[in-house]
Order: structure tokens, then C-alpha cells, then sequence
């Protein structure tokens, strides 16, 4: 597909290569890991399809504050020092507001095999998650093919 391709390039190309893009994954959320053609499957990669992820950039897999959240990708060095920043003051980095937080019932319905990796799509949970996560250090990781 020729929108791939030349988002590819951009990316590959020019004075400030390789440049990254950002995934954001919340748990092992179905739409983004696994649908289509197992997206995130570096076996099975199409960089030329606008559905599978596994040609675009770092994924982050979000922890909760006080667990490093994970950055992978294959085409960093091994070196490579990878943070997560917030505009938050320091005393609201990890804290969910009063107000936003989902039931304890749907951040363990994400745990359950299958249904749970579709469950984890839901855009609360998302919310949740990414005010859940702490800034700080992330653990870097070569994507591997059963992730």
C-alpha cells in the first residue's frame, strides 16, 4: 500500500533517522497485539498493511506505578535508554483522580484468557492505565515473535 510505504520512509529517511513513533498498549489489549494477521508478530509483518502494528515503532506496555513500564522494539541498540515523562506535578505521576477510576472488577477482567485481551480495548481502561503509570525509567526489551 503506497500510504505505508511512504510513512515508512519518512520514517527511515532523512537527517534524524531511524525516528520513532509511540505505541501505547494497554495490557494485552486484542486490537492492538493481536488482530490482524497478528500484528505485533515480527514473523508475520507486513510493513505495507495500514492493519498490522508490528512495523510501527516502540511499544510501550504500560505498568502501574512502581513496576518499570516495558519499551520494545527491534531496531534500537542495546544501549539504548528509554523514559517516560509527564507534565503531571510530581505528587499526581501514578494516581488515578478521584473520579476516574474503573472497578477493581474490570482491571482483572483484562487477566481473563481471550476475552480479556478484547476487554482490555476498552478506552476507560486505557484512561485509567496511562494515569496508573509512573514516570521514570522504562525496561527496554527486543520485541520477540510470541509477544
Amino acid at each position: 500500500m503506497e500510504s505505508a510505504r511512504r510513512f515508512n520512509d519518512t520514517i527511515m529517511t532523512g537527517p534524524n533517522s531511524p525516528r520513532t513513533t509511540w505505541r501505547i498498549i494497554n495490557h494485552h489489549d486484542a486490537v492492538a497485539t493481536l488482530f490482524p494477521a497478528l500484528g505485533d508478530d515480527p514473523q508475520y509483518a507486513y510493513p505495507e498493511s495500514l492493519f498490522a502494528f508490528a512495523h510501527l515503532g516502540t511499544e510501550v506496555k504500560m505498568r502501574r506505578n512502581g513496576t518499570k513500564s516495558i519499551a520494545e522494539n527491534n531496531y534500537a541498540t542495546g544501549i539504548s535508554n528509554v523514559s517516560a515523562v509527564s507534565g503531571l506535578p510530581p505528587d499526581r505521576v501514578g494516581k488515578v483522580p478521584k473520579g476516574m477510576q474503573v472497578p477493581r472488577w474490570m482491571i482483572w477482567a483484562q487477566y481473563i484468557p481471550l476475552a480479556g485481551w478484547m476487554f482490555s480495548h476498552f478506552p476507560g481502561l486505557y484512561m485509567e492505565s496511562l494515569q496508573a503509570m509512573g514516570a521514570g525509567e522504562m525496561d527496554w526489551q527486543r520485541k520477540r515473535p510470541t509477544d
